[in-house]
């Protein structure tokens, strides 16, 4: 959904229950004009999504977030200042088809966004 289009996968690596992955941002993708047009920030939303779709990438599965028991914005992300950012995921299997994941986003090594949720494998 927003992958080569808001961002670009620079690095993406798996180790047994951990994803670490680099993405550039896409400053001048529309998004950015209606958030905030003076100050572009990186929504809430996106960086909730680009974990979900480097999650995608890593599983080569489609997934659906059934729950989110904490979501924490630290710092803003501005696509000008901060074009690559830093994606560390941590996740471990408790049911069949659905994982608890622990993420941090960092922004030249400063924690901007965490969250912990869970993510159910979908059959498309």
């Amino acid at each position: 959904m927003l992958k080569n289009t808001l961002y670009i996968i620079q690095h993406i690596e798996q180790t047994n229950n951990s994803i670490e992955a680099l993405i550039a941002l896409n400053s001048a993708h529309e998004i950015f004009m209606g958030h905030f047009p003076v100050r572009a920030v990186l929504p809430g939303a996106c960086m909730l999504q680009i974990i979900k779709e480097l999650l995608e990438e890593a599983f080569h599965s489609k997934l659906r977030l059934i729950k989110a028991d904490e979501i924490k914005f630290l710092r803003i992300i501005e696509p000008e200042a901060n074009t690559v950012i830093s994606f560390f995921i941590d996740f471990e299997q408790v049911e069949e088809s659905v994982f608890n994941v622990n993420a941090k986003i960092l922004k030249a090594g400063v924690v901007c966004y965490k969250m912990k949720a869970s993510y159910k494998h979908v059959n498309i």
